[in-house]
């Protein structure tokens, strides 16, 4: 499960903005070649930023990775037209 709120959180940092726009742009790459390797690499590191800036983790390996990317995706397109909406 990749966790928004903590990613929202750890954005929120100025420190760690660059990784967090990191991780938007392989979001951006993986919907059009569904590689997920980097995208991995990166949720890993940001678990480590997390963890220094004593937050909870931005993402929990539970799942297939696609089917979190997906779901996680799918969220942020809802959340997006929702705020639209208002």
């Amino acid at each position: 499960m990749i966790d928004r709120t903590a990613i929202e959180k750890l954005y929120n940092h100025s420190q760690y903005q660059d990784k967090v726009d990191e991780f938007y742009l392989l979001l951006v790459q993986y919907t059009q070649d569904q590689q997920t390797k980097k995208i991995e690499a990166c949720l890993h590191d940001l678990n480590l930023l997390a963890k220094d800036n004593k937050s909870r983790p931005i993402y929990y390996d539970n799942h297939c990775i696609k089917t979190d990317l997906d779901r996680y995706i799918v969220e942020i397109d809802r959340l997006q037209r929702l705020k639209k909406k208002s």
